[in-house]
């Protein structure tokens, strides 16, 4: 989760008389400082693309979620059924691959949870992102290559199995 900060600046001045009457021009001036606005909250969204009938495995298609939503990056993904091409850059807190099929050739600077389905094409995991295999599940590299600058992480007890087409 992000957090968004705002910075509110303010001057105090004080001048002397500019007159023989005494007037004086107060101005009011201090720092308040940064003032954090509570954490962006995200959304659950679930992929239904392929799932639905719509038969477009694009992540930028808003239909193709529910809600219909494109993911940001403050949003938990889950992908359960069908197959979505990720863009090279797409935006998530955590993913969860629950079956189905995620591939294209991406950054990931979130956490990709694994817990059974396949993986194609090229990912990278980002420094600060991290890739978790997960549960009794077989898990299915398909054509794939996974190039780590974070943390990939296995607890569980699946299978890990690569193809080639």
């Amino acid at each position: 989760m992000k957090t968004q900060s705002k910075t509110i600046l303010a001057t105090k001045t004080l001048l002397a008389p500019i007159s023989k009457i005494g007037v004086w021009i107060i101005g009011v001036s201090w720092l308040i400082g940064a003032i954090s606005a509570p954490p962006a909250m995200g959304a659950t969204i679930t992929y239904t693309g392929a799932a639905a009938g719509n038969f477009s495995s694009n992540w930028l298609v808003s239909t193709n979620w529910n809600p219909a939503k494109v993911p940001t990056e403050a949003d938990d993904v889950i992908v359960g059924l069908g197959a979505v091409v990720l863009p090279p850059t797409p935006a998530f807190a955590s993913l969860t691959l629950n079956g189905g099929k995620i591939s294209g050739q991406f950054v990931s600077r979130g956490i990709i949870h694994w817990v059974s389905g396949t993986i194609g094409g090229q990912i990278t995991i980002a420094a600060g992102g991290a890739l978790e295999l997960s549960g009794p599940d077989q898990k299915n590299l398909e054509e794939a290559t996974i190039n780590n600058a974070g943390t990939i992480r296995w607890d569980g007890s699946g299978g890990l199995q690569s193809s080639t087409a």
